[in-house]
């Protein structure tokens, strides 16, 4: 007798489990990669190349100061700009998903001198939500179990 309700147990938290699943596939994260990161993605690996190709051919003067357009376009379709920073150093950009560029290199801008890929914003975020996401549906499961057997113990 004492084995029947062991097995019944079993099953009653399992089939918890199996209610609170739906729950965790609605708080999952998109498993494939968004048309807008694999763009960002590209335009950060594009910005490098052409600093790369650019620092080593020197394509401004040392005095000049306005914005170059190079003829690449990044995945938007408008072209990478080239400037010499603080009269040295060469930075390729491109203005990001709204076509603008912001005065301090902020926001949605990709430049040749970022320390990170913008993507590892998207990573981040996407590996809190996984968390959430099992952490939601596990205490949902833990909290469904304690309740069933709190109830089961009061009937006794």
């Amino acid at each position: 007798m004492r084995c029947g309700r062991t097995v019944i147990n079993v099953f009653v938290v399992l089939g918890i489990g199996l209610l609170c699943f739906p729950l965790f596939l609605l708080l999952l994260p998109n498993i494939e990669e968004s048309r807008e990161k694999v763009r960002l993605v590209k335009a950060y690996v594009d910005v490098r190349q052409l600093h790369e190709s650019h620092s080593q051919a020197d394509s401004l003067d040392e005095d000049e100061t306005a914005r170059t357009a190079l003829p690449e376009t990044d995945p938007w379709g408008r072209p990478y700009i080239l400037t010499r920073v603080d009269g040295l150093a060469l930075r390729v950009s491109s203005s990001g998903p709204d076509g603008l560029f912001s005065t301090d290199c902020q926001g949605d801008d990709i430049t040749s001198d970022m320390p990170v890929s913008p993507a590892e914003r998207i990573q981040r975020r996407k590996a809190r939500q996984l968390f959430t996401a099992s952490g939601v549906s596990l205490g949902v499961w833990i909290v469904g179990s304690m309740l069933y057997f709190r109830v089961r113990r009061s009937r006794r």
